[in-house]
């Protein structure tokens, strides 16, 4: 089975790099896409395995759908240098806690499907997501921020935009099937048509565009190990590998610098 993992990444570049040692593996293609916002670009390598840093960036900025066209980017980067079974995206700041061997077994299981990690959805989160028009999120500022909850404010007198395409809520980091990815790049426009202006939509985006493609993922609830604290990834330390272990989860997030003690008792685990 070939394994092309797309990553997004805009720091923590020494992470980054240990990242792909642990996916180093022959038969392994990595793609990374660099935030355009970065001027120095890291120095990253991989021996046995193959690694594409994506020419074409973009500036990605958190809630906004930018996110999700550098998904895209990395897609279409991937389809265009080789055929794989399956397409994981992925941060610069995940880990792999499973063996390449128990990873593979996995994926076995999955036979060719895409998978997706549910999240839970919040009260009126979708209307104010996805139902509502954004403006200002982008590289945000004081008045920004009163003029985006100012225009939030104002459309609670009008119509909602439609939002019946919108039914789950499922983790941004998610791993294709290959057919899918063929059908997502062919129908790129029209869906990304869907979320202009919206946010937050990185997770709802994939589970949507699925369901309107007729295609049948898998719900799995194992594919990422992550602890939120006050609504972002905590970073993890070596507190936490108990739990990494004992979740049975395939990847983990978030890790800095800080977490590479625990990186390396993970590997001596997993024999990465």
């Amino acid at each position: 089975m070939k394994h092309a993992f797309l990553i997004l990444a805009h720091n923590e570049f020494e992470m980054l790099q240990r990242l792909l040692d642990a996916l180093d593996v022959s038969g392994n293609t990595v793609f990374v896409h660099i935030d355009k916002k970065v001027r120095i670009f890291p120095e990253l390598m991989m021996r046995k395995g193959k690694l594409v840093v994506i020419s074409k960036r973009i500036k990605t900025y958190w809630g906004d759908r930018s996110l999700i066209e550098a998904e895209f980017e990395l897609m279409r980067a991937a389809q265009s240098f080789g055929q794989y079974d399956y397409y994981h995206i992925i941060s610069g700041t995940h880990f792999l806690v499973v063996s390449q061997k128990e990873f593979e077994s996995r994926f076995v299981l999955f036979e060719g499907k895409s998978v997706l990690q549910p999240s839970e959805i919040f009260p009126n989160e979708i209307r104010m997501k996805i139902g509502k028009y954004h403006y200002f999120i982008k590289n945000q500022s004081s008045l920004k921020n009163v003029l985006w909850r100012l225009l939030l404010k104002i459309q609670d007198c009008l119509p909602l935009r439609d939002i019946s395409h919108i039914k789950s809520k499922a983790s941004q980091w998610c791993s294709l099937a290959k057919k899918d990815v063929t059908k997502l790049l062919d129908n790129e426009k029209r869906l990304l048509r869907l979320f202009r202006r919206t946010f937050c939509c990185d997770e709802f985006f994939m589970p949507a565009a699925l369901s309107l493609l007729g295609i049948d993922a898998i719900w799995y609830d194992k594919l990422l190990y992550v602890d939120f604290y006050k609504a972002n990834p905590r970073v993890l330390t070596l507190a936490d590998f108990d739990g990494i272990i004992d979740s049975g989860c395939i990847f983990a997030r978030k890790f800095n610098r800080e977490s590479f003690d625990l990186i390396d008792k993970i590997c001596q685990n997993t024999r990465i």
